[in-house]
């Protein structure tokens, strides 16, 4: 079947070596087209027929005859896209799904999150400096707006944004691996928490004023937060707790 599709459209099959991606360059490329874009038409399929019919979708939008009937019917190349409706500069949100490394796809980049969002499909607001992740109207992160005015132009499926998102109600929880000395660093705060516990993954809770740590559901420490940093990490794995140097 597929020797005969490709005779009957003049393709010329060639078989690539094995451990060769850099031969089959079309093809990953494709690839990477896909999943940047299709996923963020949809959550989840409910089979491979669904698959399979939107790839089929996707893959056969505008064909190039397509796009030569419209030139040779007065068509000319295109600019950037327009914000759907809005003036520019107002703020806009999209929805998107969270890969498994925590990466969103805007304006045909990658960009990095947080993996604790993985799988999880947010609405990204965009308002002027700011790049802000909510779910159900609740502010879940706020992180630097990477993108440039041209790059926010061709963002797919923009909207003008609504109102903005409330702080989310619930403290932050992040995970932390005490160190052979006893101790978890969080936002750059050292915090003791005691050498019978070195080695333990704890569960910290930051509140607006205090850390809470729990082994579980028990309690082990309360201390005040003397930090202002933002927290960066918010499962074990990814970074290290630097020991101390005062101790060096």
């Amino acid at each position: 079947m597929f020797e005969r599709i490709c005779r009957e459209n003049g393709i010329v099959a060639r078989q690539a070596k094995p451990r060769s991606p850099t031969t089959t360059g079309k093809v990953e490329r494709f690839h990477q087209t896909l999943e940047r874009e299709l996923p963020d038409d949809v959550e989840v399929w409910p089979d491979v027929a669904a698959v399979q019919a939107a790839v089929d979708a996707f893959r056969s939008r505008l064909t190039v005859a397509h796009l030569q009937r419209l030139l040779a019917e007065g068509a000319r190349p295109a600019g950037p896209p327009p914000i759907p409706s809005g003036e520019a500069g107002d703020p806009i949100e999209v929805d998107r799904l969270v890969n498994g490394t925590g990466l969103i796809s805007l304006a045909g980049r990658q960009h990095p999150i947080g993996y604790h969002f993985a799988g999880r499909r947010l609405t990204v607001r965009v308002d002027h400096g700011l790049l802000q992740l909510v779910q159900d109207g609740m502010l879940l992160r706020s992180l630097p707006n990477p993108l440039t005015p041209s790059e926010l132009a061709r963002i797919r499926d923009a909207r003008p944004a609504g109102p903005p998102p409330q702080p989310a109600a619930e403290p932050v929880q992040v995970e932390r691996r005490v160190s052979s000395r006893g101790a978890i660093t969080i936002a750059r705060q050292r915090i003791h928490i005691g050498i019978v516990h070195a080695g333990r993954t704890l569960t910290v809770e930051s509140a607006d004023h205090t850390f809470r740590i729990y082994d579980g559901d028990q309690l082990l420490a309360e201390t005040g937060r003397t930090t202002t940093k933002p927290i960066a990490r918010f499962k074990v794995g990814g970074a290290l707790d630097l020991p101390d140097c005062g101790s060096l």
